[in-house]
């Protein structure tokens, strides 16, 4: 026998399907990052009411999209929103651990991005890849004209057009570690929000164990490592693509433990906001050596545990 939603149910569906519809109006014209949050409402939803609900919600919000904005958006809503947002609100309305609350996440972002592409290529002979190239190198050319507006000499001009150049070569390298950042970064996001929104509702959603205690398994540093490693043993393209990849992927998992370090101090030694922020903001000013640094510390801390330590002393 069909299930009947309840008047509570069908209206808090509307309301999330309005919403995520004006969150992809606004996403596709207004701020391109908004799309990062559209499988919100659908969490909440799927949370609440379950999943027949939230595929019904998905289809509507899609096609409502897709006739007032345009195909792609439609596209990019049934496999975002509808993956992301069901798997997360799923695995949340089970009561599953943070860890596979998250690992669920990263995986349907990663299988929405394949599908996306692959889509993107065979119905619209779209390559997203050429895209952000091509927006890249539309990109250098307008830097390229501003250094020529501000007088730079044409030997200045050939090294900084050089330099962005050899930057836009080795994003096309790193995509597919791009690919999977970003996934983790829409997942975690899309976790992060909707555990906030549904709090304030009253829901007691699982979370991670506090900032300043995250620490990753010891063997994740041994791929830092191989990244850094494998230049020195060969010169072989494909294996400076992986050596490119791992480094790249490896620099940010410890760049966050090398924080989480950083903030478990901060709180030993009970700095205040202002201090934090200035510190943080030197870190991650450019050429200096104090980001290397907190990688390397989190690299390190992953063998020593740093924390451990000072909770010794």
């Amino acid at each position: 026998m069909p299930r009947r939603y309840d008047t509570r149910s069908i209206t808090e569906g509307a309301m999330l399907a309005a919403i995520t519809v004006v969150l992809s109006f606004l996403g596709a014209y207004v701020f391109p990052y908004i799309f990062f949050i559209v499988p919100v409402p659908l969490i909440i939803l799927v949370y609440r009411h379950g999943l027949r609900l939230g595929i019904l919600v998905t289809v509507v919000s899609a096609i409502l999209a897709g006739l007032l904005i345009d195909i792609m958006t439609m596209v990019v809503l049934l496999l975002v929103l509808g993956l992301v947002g069901i798997s997360i609100g799923g695995a949340l309305r089970e009561q599953l651990p943070p860890q596979n609350v998250f690992a669920l996440g990263v995986a349907a972002s990663l299988t929405a991005y394949a599908l996306l592409l692959f889509f993107s290529q065979t119905l619209f002979q779209v390559n997203v890849v050429d895209l952000l190239m091509d927006s890249f190198r539309h990109s250098i050319d307008q830097v390229t004209a501003l250094y020529s507006r501000m007088g730079m000499s044409e030997e200045q001009l050939g090294e900084a057009v050089s330099m962005l150049e050899n930057l836009m070569n080795l994003s096309r390298m790193v995509m597919p570690v791009t690919f999977l950042l970003s996934a983790i970064l829409l997942a975690f996001v899309n976790y992060w929000l909707a555990r906030s929104i549904l709090g304030r509702l009253g829901s007691k959603i699982a979370w991670f164990p506090p900032f300043r205690y995250w620490r990753f398994p010891w063997h994740l540093a041994w791929g830092y490592i191989l990244g850094l490693g494998l230049p020195l043993i060969t010169s072989e393209g494909f294996w400076i693509a992986v050596a490119a990849n791992l480094q790249f992927f490896f620099t940010y998992v410890f760049m966050v433990q090398g924080l989480a370090i950083l903030w478990f101090f901060f709180d030993e030694f009970r700095l205040s906001r202002f201090l934090r922020v200035a510190i943080l903001v030197l870190i991650f000013l450019p050429r200096w050596p104090l980001s290397t640094l907190v990688v390397w510390t989190g690299v390190i801390d992953t063998w020593l545990d740093i924390r451990k330590l000072e909770g010794l002393n």
